[in-house]
């Protein structure tokens, strides 16, 4: 039982995204924020409501497999960027590596003065 739980918490690590999180976030609220204006549209119709719910049943069959597609090619991306910086880290020295956290505490530093 324990085990199927770690390998399920290992599943839902390996999808997150490390480093374009960003991207897939700002994607879902765009997709929430259209969403509400075609409900809202949609709503306010009119007469043309049926040739809309039609088109949209239409439009669903193409959509719904066409949507999977964006989240693959992010996580493409994301493991790309993973791979590369993973390379950088082995050949950028350490002294390169430290240099900007110690601009942001020199940064912090003089703003609190």
């Amino acid at each position: 039982m324990a085990e199927g739980k770690e390998n399920e918490n290992f599943q839902q690590e390996e999808e997150k995204l490390k480093y374009l999180e960003f991207v897939q976030a700002t994607t879902d609220n765009a997709v929430t924020s259209l969403s509400n204006i075609y409900l809202y549209a949609k709503d306010n119709s009119g007469p043309l409501k049926p040739g809309v719910e039609t088109i949209e049943g239409v439009a669903k069959t193409v959509v719904i497999p066409a949507s999977k597609i964006p989240t693959e090619a992010i996580k493409f991306a994301d493991r790309a960027v993973d791979a590369s910086f993973t390379t950088l880290q082995n050949i950028v020295p350490s002294v390169l590596k430290q240099l900007p956290t110690q601009a942001c505490d020199t940064s912090v530093k003089e703003s609190a003065e």
